[in-house]
């Protein structure tokens, strides 16, 4: 009999929720929430219950289908429990397998529902991508098996996932190779940034799947509508499939900065336009809905007679959170936190670095060389200039005004610059992110500015008390004034403030910053240093909000810092710039819960 494997805490028993349901297969934990699966095991249901075989007994928890492959094709589906995991269950790695490696797993085939070890080897990849497996010893791949990871004690790591295929009248097993379990993983991590797009894709492929386009077609149009060097679609012959690859693609593309468009929803116009009667009307339900649940603006009129859309220098973006323990008043010592970086817009988006320790200044140098090295390998794997990289800063209050744009990227052979002077960085708030009261003003105050690309506002003295009045979007300097700091927030409440400049370096008990981020104002832009006096500092930024589109002043205070660079005396070596886009939002279990919470109370939305 093999040794336990360590790895046993990872993976769960899978069947329906139903009372004494007989055992579909096996599962496995990835993250603290999300397991792997084969489709097959769960077929066409929208609920499943996992259940973890402890020491002590057994723990079921219910878990969602995020995403679900084709059996016949990536025999994938990836699951999210509604609960936290049962205490001690660890989620595993995944390492990308060679022929020759061993292997343990543990099914759960039927008269063993306490699970059932194996011990094999790979063999060389066969047909599809997958790896043929021998077994050793007597124990012998049965029902049950599939979805259970093939764990490699030697790497610690899992290699694929066992898969059963019915051949005749025998059942032969295979393992899906990791490169097909993080393309599952990309897809599903949409949930976490956008859920209500991702819980309606299914429908949207249904309902495309019933228009007649051939493979040439289908090509056209994502051609139309994807960002500049997105990725082409694979070498798919079936249009069914390839319509579905399409789809899944362009939904993880983030919005174009110049018009606002959402390249999925550019898509779904376009198919509006090749079809006709029911299917034309059902299309268009489908991206209304979606328009309104997910609060994109509705600029994305296409045709293939247009040409292609403006598309975004911006498609990549690299969000890293920082999150203090316990903040030090003394400045002589460093705060000990926590830094998470996540990727976004490329073929495999998430999670790329994770970090504790200390926020000194060698340290944050080498965790921000390991994320730009890590950011630049996946970028160049995509075929992409690093260079197209917005960075995203978010920061909690009292790290707001902390200079991360001039933290340095150190490499060999190379003078070490400043990363706002190679990437477009903006901050975000954490404390802003983690209010959803203050996210729902944000986003309403975001999507009046949307509305508008070419939005130039007029910007306004906040001189005692004055703040316009006027609904339009438009922006405010905000002075130092305290006659008013107390009720600023009320002030600003029912204005249509978009953009809030501050002349100084606010401290961290500014009460203006807290008005700003409690009323969901999405941009402001400050000073760290004193470098001009107030009046050349407010004619220089009325000159950047008002002069051109306010959609356009990362890139124009990015240029600054690029220009400034060898002038330590200049404001682009001092500027902070709030940036917060609600349509991307830090991916994680609590903001997972509140937009699980939000769409739950959104007309019309279907809770996955």
């Amino acid at each position: 009999m093999p040794e336990r494997p360590t790895f046993e805490a990872a993976v769960a028993r899978i069947h329906s929720p139903e009372p004494d349901a007989k055992i579909l297969g096996a599962g496995f934990l990835v993250t603290e929430r999300q397991l792997l699966t084969c489709a097959h095991v769960v077929g066409a249901r929208s609920v499943v219950a996992a259940v973890f075989v402890k020491d002590s007994g057994m723990v079921s928890r219910l878990a969602n289908i995020l995403y679900l492959g084709n059996p016949d094709r990536d025999d994938v589906a990836v699951l999210e429990l509604r609960d936290d995991a049962p205490s001690g269950s660890i989620p595993v790695a995944i390492a990308d397998p060679e022929a020759g490696d061993e292997f343990v797993a543990v099914g759960f085939p039927g008269p063993r529902p306490q699970g059932a070890p194996i011990r094999g080897v790979l063999k060389a990849a066969v047909m599809g991508g997958l790896y043929g497996i021998e077994t050793m010893g007597s124990e012998q791949v049965q029902r049950g098996f599939s979805g259970t990871p093939a764990w490699c004690p030697k790497r610690r790591a899992a290699l694929g996932m066992l898969v059963g295929k019915e051949e005749g009248s025998n059942t032969e097993a295979y393992i899906m190779p990791s490169l097909k379990l993080r393309q599952a993983l990309a897809r599903a991590s949409m949930v976490s940034l956008s859920p209500q797009l991702a819980t309606s894709l299914p429908g949207l492929i249904h309902i495309c799947q019933s228009i007649f386009l051939s493979s040439k077609e289908i090509r056209d149009l994502y051609s139309l509508c994807c960002p500049r060097d997105w990725p082409s679609l694979p070498g798919i012959e079936s249009a069914s499939e390839l319509l579905q690859e399409a789809i899944w693609s362009l939904s993880d593309a983030p919005h174009q900065s110049y018009s606002g468009a959402l390249p999925l929803l550019c898509f779904v116009r376009a198919l509006e336009d090749r079809s006709q009667g029911e299917a034309r009307e059902t299309l268009q339900g489908w991206r209304e809905k979606v328009e309104m649940v997910t609060s994109y603006p509705p600029q994305c009129s296409v045709s293939l007679g247009v040409g292609p859309l403006p598309r975004s220098s911006g498609t990549y973006h690299l969000l890293i959170s920082i999150e203090t323990e316990k903040w030090v008043e003394d400045d002589a010592k460093d705060p000990r936190c926590t830094v998470n970086a996540h990727l976004l817009g490329t073929r495999q988006p998430g999670g790329i670095f994770h970090e504790t320790s200390t926020l000194s200044a060698e340290r944050r140098g080498e965790s921000l060389y390991r994320i730009l090295a890590k950011t630049a390998e996946i970028l160049r794997d995509d075929g992409a200039s690093t260079l197209e990289t917005q960075i995203e800063f978010l920061l909690p209050i009292h790290l707001l005004g902390m200079e991360v744009d001039r933290w340095e990227l150190k490499q060999v052979f190379e003078e070490p610059l400043p990363i706002g002077v190679r990437n477009v960085v903006v901050v975000r708030s954490l404390e802003r992110d983690n209010d959803f009261s203050s996210r729902e003003l944000l986003t309403r105050r975001w999507n009046a500015m949307k509305r508008d690309p070419d939005l130039r506002c007029l910007l306004f003295r906040g001189s005692n008390g004055e703040l316009p009045v006027d609904p339009l979007p438009s922006a405010v300097c905000l002075t130092r004034d305290l006659a008013y700091q107390q009720r600023l927030s009320l002030r600003l409440e029912n204005t249509g403030v978009v953009c809030a400049v501050l002349l100084e370096s606010p401290s961290v008990k500014d009460q203006r910053v807290r008005a700003l981020l409690q009323v969901g104002i999405p941009i402001a832009l400050w000073p760290r240093k004193e470098v001009l006096s107030e009046e050349d500092l407010f004619s220089l930024f009325r000159s950047w909000i008002e002069g051109e589109p306010l959609n356009q002043l990362p890139r124009r205070v990015w240029e600054k810092r690029r220009s400034d660079y060898m002038k330590p005396d200049q404001i682009g070596h001092c500027l902070t710039l709030l940036w917060d886009d609600p349509t991307r939002p830090f991916p994680g279990r609590e903001q997972q819960e509140r937009f699980r919470e939000a769409k739950s109370k959104t007309p019309g939305a279907r809770v996955s």
